[in-house]
C-alpha cells in the first residue's frame, strides 16, 4: 500500500498548482478589467466636460449675438447697413477643436492651425463638435390654452358693446393659432396624399379640427375645455384608464401622448411646431410649409418662384437674393412674385401679429448640440437656449385720469388750432409715437430644455 502511494503527493501539488494558476489568471483579468472600467470612467467624464465646456462657448457667442441684435435695434440707421441675420450666422457658426485643416490648405495655413491649438487654453485631450441653429417652426400648441382673466377686465369688458367683444374673441391669438393648425394639418395631408395613395387611404378620413380640438383639451385644465368636441375626446383617454396631461407642453415628444394622433403624422407635423416662444418668423429660414401657412392660398409653383428668387438656381444661373429686411419680403411676395396682393398681404401679417408673431431676420431661439469625445468615450448634450424679449412698461390710467385725459382732448378739439400752436404739434407728436414700431430687446440667452445622449 505504502508503495501504491507514492505519486499521490505529486498529484495534490499539481492539482494545488493549476488552481492557483487559474485563480492567479482570474486575478489579472479582473484587474485589466477594472482597469479599463476606469479608464472608460474618466473618458466619459472628460467627454461630458467637452461636451459642457461647448455648450459654455455657445451660450457666450449667444450672448454676444444679443448684443449685436439689441445694438441694431436701437440704431436703424445701422440696421440698414449691417443686416441681423449677418450677426446670426457669426453666432452659430459650427465649431470644432481640434481645428480640421482643410485638404487644400497650405503649409501656412497648417501651421497657424498649430499654433493657435498650442497658445489656446482648450483642452487637447479628446474633441469638441458644436453646431447651432435657430428653431423655425413658430406655431406654438402652447397659445391655444385658455387665456385667465382678472375681475378689472371682466368689468371693463362688461362695459364694452357685446358686438365689439364677439369681434374681438373671433380675432383672439388662440383662435388664429387654433385656425392656423387646421390649415397645416389639412395641408399636410393634401400634400402626402398626392404622394402616396397609402397615405391617403390611412389618412383621407382624418378630421383635422377634431385633432386640433383634442390638443386644445391636453393643454388645457379640464374645467378650462367647453368645446362640443368633449364628448368625443374624452372617451380616448377614459377608455384607456389613463388622463390627458391638462397642462402646457414642455417638448415636443409630448406630442406621442395624443391619444387620436398617428406618430407618422406627428413626424410631419413636429418641424412646423415648437413649444416655446417664437417671437419672429425667419424669413431666409422658412420651408414651403411655413410660406403656406403664412399664405394658405398660394400653389406649389409659386412656391417654387419664390425659392428660387431666395435661394437661386445654380442650373439656370440665378442668384439668390436672400432678405435683408422685411421691406425686401414683402416687395418680393407683392411686387416681384405677385403671390397675394398689398391688402392680403397685410391682412396677414396682423393676424401673425395678433398672434404674437413677427417677420424678422433673424431668431431668438436656438437649438445647440454640442458633442464631446475621448477615445471611445462620447457625450452629447442638447439644449434649447431662448433670449426672452424684453417686454414694453405698461402705464395703466385711473378712471380719474382716464377723464382728466378725454376732457383735456374735448377741450383742445374745440379750440382754433390757430390760436393753441401746441395742439397741432402734440397730434403729430401723438400719431407718430402710434405708429412707430418698438425695438425687440432681446435678454440674456437661458437654458430652456436639455436632453443628454
Amino acid at each position: 500500500m505504502r508503495k501504491n502511494q507514492d505519486g499521490f503527493t505529486l498529484v495534490i501539488v499539481l492539482i494545488s498548482l493549476v488552481t492557483l494558476t487559474f485563480i492567479s489568471m482570474e486575478l489579472m483579468t479582473l484587474n485589466e478589467w477594472n482597469s479599463y472600467r476606469g479608464f472608460n470612467i474618466i473618458d466619459k467624464t472628460q467627454a461630458r466636460l467637452n461636451a459642457e465646456a461647448g455648450l459654455n462657448m455657445s451660450l457666450a457667442r449667444l450672448r454676444v449675438y444679443q448684443e449685436a441684435w439689441n445694438l441694431l435695434e436701437k440704431n436703424p440707421d445701422i440696421k440698414k447697413v449691417v443686416s441681423p441675420g449677418l450677426a446670426e450666422k457669426m453666432a452659430t457658426y459650427p465649431f470644432a477643436y481640434p481645428i480640421p485643416a482643410p485638404k487644400d490648405a497650405n503649409v501656412i495655413q497648417k501651421q497657424a492651425i498649430e499654433k493657435f491649438q498650442k497658445e489656446s487654453l482648450l483642452s487637447a485631450n479628446g474633441s469638441i463638435l458644436v453646431s447651432m441653429k435657430s428653431i423655425t417652426g413658430f406655431l406654438n400648441p402652447n397659445l391655444l390654452r385658455a387665456v385667465k382673466k382678472d375681475s378689472e377686465d371682466e368689468e371693463n369688458e362688461s362695459a364694452n358693446n357685446s358686438e365689439e367683444n364677439k369681434n374681438n374673441e373671433k380675432e383672439s391669438p388662440q383662435v388664429l393659432i387654433e385656425k392656423k393648425l387646421v390649415e397645416t394639418i389639412e395641408q399636410i395631408i393634401e400634400t402626402e396624399s398626392e404622394k402616396s395613395e397609402k397615405f391617403a387611404t390611412k389618412f383621407g378620413n382624418v378630421k383635422a379640427d377634431l385633432l386640433v380640438k383634442e390638443l386644445k383639451y391636453f393643454v388645457n385644465a379640464q374645467s378650462d375645455f367647453k368645446d362640443v368636441e368633449l364628448g368625443e375626446i374624452e372617451p380616448l383617454y377614459t377608455g384607456k384608464g389613463i388622463s390627458a396631461k391638462h397642462a402646457p407642453m414642455a417638448h415636443l415628444d409630448e406630442l406621442y401622448l395624443l391619444q387620436g394622433w398617428d406618430d407618422e403624422l406627428i413626424e410631419l407635423l413636429k418641424p412646423r411646431l415648437s413649444v416655446h416662444q417664437v417671437t419672429f418668423i425667419q424669413l431666409n429660414n422658412i420651408t414651403s410649409g411655413d410660406l403656406k401657412i403664412i399664405f394658405p392660398g398660394i400653389t406649389d409653383e409659386q412656391v417654387k418662384e419664390f425659392f428660387k428668387y431666395r435661394d437661386g438656381d445654380k442650373e439656370k444661373e440665378v442668384e439668390a437674393s436672400p432678405f435683408n429686411n422685411v421691406e425686401e419680403f414683402k416687395d418680393a411676395v407683392v411686387n416681384k412674385l405677385a403671390i397675394v396682393d398689398q391688402s392680403t398681404f397685410d391682412k396677414r401679417i396682423k393676424e401673425l401679429t395678433d398672434a404674437g408673431l413677427k417677420l424678422g431676420i433673424a431668431g431668438k431661439l436656438f437649438e445647440i448640440v454640442s458633442t464631446g469625445k475621448v477615445n471611445e468615450a462620447t457625450y452629447t448634450i442638447t439644449a434649447l437656449v431662448d433670449m426672452p424679449v424684453k417686454p414694453n412698461p405698461v402705464k395703466k390710467k385711473n378712471s380719474g385720469q382716464q377723464n382728466n385725459t378725454q376732457n383735456n382732448q374735448k377741450q383742445n378739439s374745440e379750440q382754433d388750432p390757430d390760436q393753441n400752436p401746441d395742439f397741432t404739434s402734440q397730434t403729430n407728436l401723438d400719431d407718430n409715437d402710434k405708429d412707430k414700431e418698438e425695438p425687440a430687446i432681446l435678454m440674456q440667452p437661458r437654458v430652456v430644455e436639455i436632453k443628454v445622449n
